[in-house]
């Protein structure tokens, strides 16, 4: 479940992976691109999860912060589990993530191509999934 004020401080997105600063006492929560952009780098889920000094932001159970370093696995895999976006595709490590409707994301997921990392039922009136594509390794 995702907080009711789980939403960036800059441009409201929500339902999206969000950053805080690293050891601020003010938390300011941002999406990627607001991150990217305050801290003048790139969003590169390839290389890792922070985005200059912003690291992800992760709840705890008292309405609280997980620290970086001491998020427990099943906060790391709540914040995991979020996009980067709500359209479009970005890299990750191993990969794609992408959003599509969920009839192509089942033929792609039969078809071996893809895994779907999760479906959102409501938005823009039907149904999409976020799919992960494995990059190939040449061998």
């Amino acid at each position: 479940m995702i907080p009711a004020d789980y939403k960036c401080s800059g441009c409201g997105a929500e339902g999206v992976k969000l950053w805080r600063g690293y050891g601020d006492s003010h938390i300011e929560l941002q999406c990627g691109d607001c991150a990217a952009k305050s801290q003048n780098r790139d969003v590169d889920l390839t290389q890792g999860d922070q985005i200059g000094w912003r690291v992800p932001a992760v709840p705890d159970l008292r309405g609280g912060w997980w620290g970086y370093t001491s998020v427990p696995a099943e906060g790391c895999a709540w914040w995991k589990a979020l996009p980067l976006r709500l359209t479009g595709e970005w890299k990750v490590r191993g990969g794609n993530m992408a959003w599509q409707s969920y009839a192509l994301a089942l033929r792609e997921t039969g078809a071996g191509l893809a895994k779907i990392e999760r479906i959102d039922f409501c938005r823009e009136g039907g149904a999409v999934a976020l799919v992960f594509y494995a990059r190939k390794v040449l061998s």
